[in-house]
């Protein structure tokens, strides 16, 4: 590829609309902001699971109300949301747009903390939602411009392996806070980190020209509108095969983390201290490391084969499938957890080489909204149908089942879905040397 005007070793830009010309050093800082961002996101995200069981007992929620907040609610307005927030991204600068989103959301997650009924933390997870729409798109785009194509997914998985740490700061942190101070503080402290980070992003997450890390690849004279994105989901079958599996994907992270500290203290009869000292590092570790992993596999591996954009999450979902299974039928709940870190590993290595995938095939002024486009599908199946769908199994095996309703539900309904996401990841694969050649004559 030509990389004129472009260090062919680290990807550095020449020029940036903000800070002046885009060093190495700019660049990483840039990244390490955009990724703490990321990493709040999930902290947030990862709290309402862990506290969910002292908020239960408090509001008195039923296992139907807990899939919906942590579910269905805010899939439904984050990807409603993340379309207009990306087309405003595509046109302004971007980490302005990461800056607002982040100083939102960090202020309504601090209002979770200080509500009374199920109608009142509901709308304070809408509210949530619609920030956090704001922020993973534009923070993809940015990244993209710092990095030439073939470092672009080890680039991802950086990046996205900061959620997984955000689960673990969730949490332990979450579980330590609550445990001491109640579940309402919980919430409001990792908010007053998030109104900090947010001017910090403003004034110094570097903005780099669009494109400029594809100069084979000039922009189009025009703006691609959301109708001209959608169509390369059709396009080009690869990136709508991709869209989809990441969906069914990130249905079986959701559920699975999302119900599991739950299952230990329901299920296992662990305790809130148990699930900050051992769910959140074990977990999150085994998620960073697969974010990490998934990344890294497809940098090298690409070089053989085009198609290991697809082939390194199907691979990764095929053998999560008897590892998740094992797991789950473990008699204890401290066996549990170490059976489930290859599992959480496998489950993270499949979004980064799929987000990956759709910011190579994106023409250079939106990648906001294809990378928003491609959240929109994985986020309202993923997080919109996962912790729904468990919650709504568990309650029809209650009867039957009791405590043991959600392990009921979570291998009854994940590990099909495994299989099926392999399936698809698979037949994503067989397109893409196809679809990469239609990019050439589209974008180049």
């Amino acid at each position: 590829m030509n990389l004129d005007g472009l260090d062919a070793e680290d990807g550095t830009a020449p020029t940036s609309h903000h800070l002046g010309p885009l060093t190495p050093l700019r660049r990483w800082l840039g990244v390490a902001f955009l990724s703490l961002a990321y990493m709040l996101n999930y902290v947030d995200r990862q709290m309402l699971p862990v506290l969910i069981e002292p908020i239960r007992r408090d509001i008195h929620l039923s296992d139907t109300q807990i899939g919906l907040l942590s579910g269905t609610l805010f899939a439904i307005f984050y990807t409603v949301m993340s379309i207009p927030i990306a087309a405003v991204a595509d046109r302004v600068r971007r980490a302005t747009v990461v800056s607002a989103a982040c100083f939102g959301w960090s202020l309504f997650t601090g209002l979770s903390g200080m509500v009374g009924s199920f109608a009142q933390l509901a709308g304070a997870r809408i509210a949530v939602a619609v920030g956090e729409a704001g922020g993973l798109s534009p923070s993809l785009s940015i990244v993209s411009d710092y990095f030439p194509p073939r470092l672009r997914a080890r680039a991802v998985g950086i990046l996205t392996a900061f959620a997984p740490l955000g689960v673990l700061i969730g949490a332990l942190g979450g579980g330590l806070i609550a445990q001491a101070y109640g579940w309402r503080m919980a919430f409001i402290i990792p908010a007053l980190f998030g109104m900090v980070l947010a001017p910090a992003i403003y004034f110094l997450v570097a903005e780099p020209v669009r494109g400029v890390s594809d100069n084979a690849r000039p922009a189009p004279p025009t703006r691609s509108s959301f109708a001209s994105v959608a169509k390369l989901f059709v396009r080009y079958p690869s990136l709508g095969l991709a869209a989809l599996s990441g969906g069914i994907c990130s249905v079986i992270t959701n559920a699975a983390m999302g119900w599991t500290p739950a299952l230990m203290m329901r299920g296992y009869g662990a305790t809130l201290g148990d699930v900050a000292f051992y769910y959140g590092p074990v977990v999150g570790i085994g998620l960073m490391g697969g974010a990490l992993l998934g990344g890294w596999l497809v940098s090298a591996l690409l070089g053989r084969s085009v198609r290991a954009f697809m082939l390194v999450p199907a691979a990764a979902m095929l053998l999560c499938t008897p590892l998740f299974a094992i797991a789950l039928t473990a008699s204890h709940w401290p066996t549990m957890l170490a059976l489930l870190f290859l599992p959480a590993m496998m489950m993270s290595a499949t979004i980064p080489p799929i987000v990956a995938y759709a910011l190579e095939v994106a023409p250079p002024n939106a990648r906001s909204m294809t990378s928003a486009l491609l959240m929109v599908v994985v986020n309202l199946i993923g997080i919109g149908m996962g912790p729904l769908l468990v919650g709504m199994v568990s309650d029809l095996f209650r009867p039957v089942g009791g405590d043991d309703s959600i392990r009921m539900a979570m291998l009854a309904t994940l590990l099909p879905t495994m299989m099926l996401a392999a399936t698809i990841l698979y037949l994503a694969s067989r397109h893409i040397t196809r679809d990469r050649a239609r990019v050439s004559s589209d974008w180049r």
